[in-house]
């Protein structure tokens, strides 16, 4: 029997002689001779009646002539499993039968999600359903209807019900646009199932090779979804994991949601939201500043299906304005001059010049790091000729 539907519990007389003046009673045999129901004197005598059977039970009167003294049973639960006995009393005569009823319990709709994947075109999908008695098949199987192998089912038991949770590995292939898998939970006589229809895999890319960004401009830091799929219902999170993982942009049910955004990143990030609908996932840093160099995560998540890309960032500060000075000179025509600059980042690269435009061999070169960026110091001693008399350092 299925639980929630109505059943009929046989009893029949033989030979076929009425059962009008008898008397019927169905009891369970199971929970200390509970009264299930009672005909007697032509009529229901239902006072002693076990609460649960109130209203629920019948008899076939008019078939009761026919030596019918059969039970419907209506809305059956859980509960009603177990042993009934049919007694039909006629004066000093008495027979009695015993029937066993099983309830079976449809559980919920099984459940699909994509627990996770792996860029080798892999999907590991969970097919959950709980409520079941008794305890249920599970199948997975293709577009095709061919029959795929789990490679766990996990079957627990609570109050009698039975929960399934069954894991499987499929592959998508690029050429397919659709792949169909379905997943059946079947008993006896009973099945219920979903499929899931899993088009191209989310797969977000970002670039090769770290950025180059200069201090006090802007930046994009790419990410695109390969596919060119339409990230406008997806969550889209940017965050440094080298900071903790701390929240640089976060896009989720079509708008920001940046209440646990980094500090340093208040009023300086944004997605362009109108691209999303071309995959493109990427995110905008205004005034870059040295702090910002690291590397960035793009994580792209739709429903149970998510794919992350790395980008790494260099910020370059360039230092003060280089100043040359003349630090002392001697009277065969040599002079020794100095250039000077501070502020850079990463570490400069120092050229002197002629007024041509010939690079000149530096004789000495000091470089400092401290909290500002690199300094330095360059020296080299020029002679001055009638034609040449304009020296540059180029930083």
């Amino acid at each position: 029997a299925v639980a929630g539907e109505d059943l009929v519990l046989p009893c029949n007389i033989k030979p076929s002689i009425s059962a009008v003046d008898m008397t019927v009673e169905w009891y369970r045999l199971d929970v200390a001779d509970m009264l299930v129901h009672l005909y007697k004197d032509r009529e229901d005598r239902n006072e002693k009646q076990a609460q649960t059977y109130r209203g629920r039970t019948s008899v076939f009167k008019e078939e009761l002539q026919k030596g019918n003294a059969s039970l419907k049973l209506s809305a059956l639960t859980l509960s009603d499993e177990g042993e009934y006995k049919c007694l039909v009393v006629d004066k000093s005569r008495s027979k009695d039968i015993t029937v066993h009823v099983v309830v079976e319990v449809q559980g919920s709709k099984p459940v699909i999600t994509m627990e996770s994947y792996d860029n080798s075109g892999g999907i590991n999908l969970v097919c959950g359903s709980r409520g079941w008695k008794p305890e249920p098949k599970v199948l997975w199987m293709d577009r095709n209807g061919v029959t795929l192998p789990a490679e766990e089912t996990q079957i627990y038991r609570d109050n009698e019900l039975f929960s399934v949770k069954s894991r499987i590995s499929v592959r998508v292939h690029d050429k397919s646009d659709s792949n169909r898998f379905y997943c059946r939970l079947q008993q006896n006589h009973h099945m219920k199932e979903t499929e899931v229809i899993i088009n191209k895999l989310l797969e977000v890319v970002g670039p090769d090779a770290p950025l180059i960004a200069v201090a006090g401009e802007d930046l994009v830091l790419p990410c695109f979804i390969k596919a060119k799929t339409s990230a406008v219902d997806m969550t889209v999170e940017w965050y440094k994991p080298d900071k903790d993982n701390s929240l640089v942009h976060l896009y989720k049910d079509h708008e920001d949601a940046n209440e646990k955004q980094a500090q340093m990143y208040r009023g300086r990030t944004s997605v362009f939201k109108e691209e999303l609908q071309n995959g493109n996932t990427s995110l905008k840093l205004s005034a870059i500043g040295d702090s910002d160099e690291g590397e960035y995560k793009c994580l792209v998540e739709d429903k149970s299906m998510s794919s992350e890309t790395t980008v790494s960032v260099i910020v370059e500060v360039q230092g003060s304005y280089p100043v040359i000075t003349l630090e002392s000179y001697d009277h065969s025509g040599g002079i020794n001059l100095v250039c000077e600059s501070k502020g850079w980042k990463p570490e400069p690269e120092v050229l002197w010049l002629d007024e041509e435009g010939i690079t000149l061999p530096a004789e000495e070169t000091q470089i400092h790091r401290d909290a500002e960026g690199f300094s330095l110091k360059g020296r080299i001693t020029v002679h001055v000729y009638s034609h040449s008399k304009r020296f540059h350092c180029r930083i």
